[in-house]
């Protein structure tokens, strides 16, 4: 499964982007959320392993 940002109508918004790329720019999605700072902290500790559960990210370490 992935996001909005990342996917839509059945393709990658962005074939090439690297998972560095992607990592930092959820990283900032999740900054912006309207949320709790403690709510931030923890998706911003856990996004990182989360993003590898897809197939197209598992081979990066």
């Amino acid at each position: 499964m992935y996001c909005k940002h990342c996917y839509h109508d059945g393709k990658f918004t962005d074939s090439e982007i690297t998972f560095h790329n992607v990592k930092t720019r959820g990283l900032a999605i999740i900054y912006q959320l309207n949320t709790s700072v403690i709510k931030k902290h923890f998706m911003q500790l856990f996004y990182p392993g989360v993003l590898k559960r897809p197939t197209r990210w598992r081979k990066i370490k």
